[in-house]
């Protein structure tokens, strides 16, 4: 599965999913820091990457919007400890396929996950 990681998302996050085989950037890597969550969401739609955020306003862009993306994960812990963030990504991915999470925003939440969009 291909990822593009928001400014928020941890760097030990991001490297644990390349070392787990993942193919994911950064927006510091494509010149994206900083940018409209639009930008970032038409990137992610271009290079079929599913955004991963802690961004709560990606999910009301595209709950709001007609436009289809490669999905999002918003994570919504209550202490998103960079590890903790990792093993909830982990458990999440571990039931997700890829086609589950396109043109969805998946909440990843302390106790459960929710996907919605369906």
């Amino acid at each position: 599965m291909k990822f593009i990681a928001d400014e928020n998302v941890s760097r030990f996050v991001i490297q644990s999913l390349a070392d787990a085989g993942h193919d994911i950037i950064s927006v510091h890597d494509v010149g994206l820091k900083s940018a409209a969550d639009e930008a970032i969401i038409q990137f992610g739609i271009t290079e079929g990457r599913v955004i991963i955020t802690h961004d709560r306003d990606f999910g009301g862009l595209l709950r709001y919007s007609a436009r289809k993306s490669s999905g999002v994960i918003l994570i919504r812990l209550r202490q998103p400890l960079p590890q903790k963030v990792w093993k909830a990504l982990q458990q999440a991915l571990a039931s997700l396929t890829e086609a589950r999470i396109q043109g969805h925003i998946v909440v990843i939440e302390d106790s459960r996950i929710r996907i919605s969009g369906d």
